[in-house]
């Protein structure tokens, strides 16, 4: 067995400037026993109060209850309620009352992986209380911030090595929703259905370890599609996902499809495109509700882990797609320091030409994700180059806007990338949109101490 030790110092500064000069960082010491290091907050006790041992140390400044982040080393700004919100938690761990500098550890249970979280400081109060026992809330980053409570996270994963690189495929496809006013040359639902489940069962047949990252997708399509996948083999195909409207079934739904034979689903969540993306809600000057579903997935072969991320830009409005695809790599950022996974994976409808402001966010220097349409070989392309086509008339001239990215890094080989077809010697259109599938490898190396 291959272990592999992940080391993630999470750390939510409940001081309203955040650690850098405003709170005590010891730096690093080695944790007796475990051979790791971590980083050591010391909390003293007492608003005001001077730091011991630094020369000129400035008064503590008073405690909040606002969550706020350390931007020094979460490197982001510590006043925006996009921070405050994803250091809110959702999931209560019990606790109880801990002295001042003491330590604890708890263990979750969370398939194959194995989170501990340290807590240093001195007494607070607790966020809840029941039966006499303190409760702390941590969301699924295990980003925390109540008064007196700093963690750090340790990430450790148990997995087979592998003798040989690790298949993975990721298909995208804009599916046009089924509309009851259809365009020039468009079809109704009833009749591009059938062509377009063929599609996604031809391509994912293998390997088994195929994602379908799916757009405007309303429910009832949502359901053909499910059993169409799974025609051949009952309860092969599983998907996550809410329509976009209400978080429920309301609205285009952007899914992630899976294998739950191949794929364990660890985590998924669907956020908002904009201001508050906790809630269903239009952002900036979109013109439509906009969503990204994100699904923490554990192979159940290897025990590692990969993020899969299907969304849908706006059209209309370029703010939106800007602003939109910062959020997005903020929370790819998050979910890559909280769970290390082998790869993340992005696939969907940007609205977002390469010379578009969302678009060159997706692929500045800054960003850890890369286009794999642009950065493959030649030689590895197949099929065509724009992604969208309209529906075959003329004031719609064809696009590229529909991109799969990955993270970078040298643990994955890119394969092949292919744009299909969407027109057939029968005529009709499956979608507006063409697919897009990626094969890519991951190498034997990363599983590898």
């Amino acid at each position: 067995m291959v272990r592999g030790k992940l080391d993630q110092d999470v750390v939510s500064s409940d001081y309203a400037g955040g650690c850098d000069g405003d709170i005590d960082c010891d730096g690093e010491r080695e944790v007796a026993g475990e051979g790791r290091r971590v980083l050591v907050w010391q909390q003293r006790e007492g608003a005001g109060e001077n730091r011991p041992g630094r020369s000129g140390a400035r008064a503590n400044p008073p405690m909040t209850t606002i969550p706020t982040w350390c931007s020094r080393h979460q490197q982001l700004p510590s006043t925006t309620k996009l921070q405050q919100f994803f250091a809110r938690g959702s999931q209560l761990v019990a606790l109880i009352p801990l002295n001042t500098g003491g330590v604890r550890v708890l263990h979750s249970r969370i398939l194959d992986v194995n989170n501990t979280i340290r807590r240093l400081g001195r007494l607070c109060t607790p966020l809840h209380v029941a039966n006499g026992v303190s409760t702390m809330a941590r969301d699924e980053n295990l980003t925390v911030s109540q008064p007196g409570i700093r963690i750090t996270l340790s990430v450790s994963q148990e997995a087979a090595p592998l003798a040989e690189s690790m298949p993975v495929r990721l298909i995208t496809h804009n599916i046009r929703y089924a509309t009851t006013s259809p365009f020039k040359g468009e079809e109704r639902w009833p009749v591009r259905c059938p062509r377009l489940c063929s599609e996604l069962v031809f391509h994912s047949t293998n390997p088994r370890s195929t994602f379908i990252c799916l757009q405007e997708v309303l429910h009832s399509q949502l359901m053909d599609i499910h059993t169409a996948l799974n025609a051949d083999e009952p309860e092969s195909w599983s998907y996550i996902g809410v329509g976009r409207n209400d978080g429920k079934q309301a609205g285009e739904y952007s899914p992630i499809f899976y294998r739950p034979s191949v794929w364990a689903l660890v985590n998924w969540k669907t956020y908002w495109l904009s201001e508050t993306p906790w809630q269903p809600s239009k952002g900036w000057d979109a013109s439509s509700i906009r969503i990204v579903t994100l699904g923490v997935f554990t192979h159940r072969a290897t025990k590692h882990t990969i993020v899969v991320m299907s969304t849908h830009l706006d059209n209309d409005g370029a703010l939106s797609r800007t602003k939109s695809a910062e959020l997005i790599l903020g929370i790819a950022q998050r979910y890559q320091m909280s769970w290390r996974p082998a790869t993340i994976l992005l696939g969907g409808d940007f609205n977002s030409q390469p010379d578009d402001g969302a678009y060159q966010v997706m692929t500045s220097e800054l960003s850890m994700m890369e286009d794999i349409g642009a950065v493959i070989p030649k030689d590895k392309l197949y099929g065509n180059t724009m992604t969208f086509t309209g529906f075959g008339y003329v004031d719609k001239t064809p696009t590229r806007i529909d991109f799969i990215f990955s993270q970078k890094g040298e643990n994955l080989a890119l394969k092949t990338y292919g744009v299909l077809a969407n027109r057939f010697d029968d005529g009709v259109y499956l979608s507006d949109h063409r697919a897009c599938v990626a094969d890519l490898e991951l190498l034997p190396s990363f599983y590898q101490d």
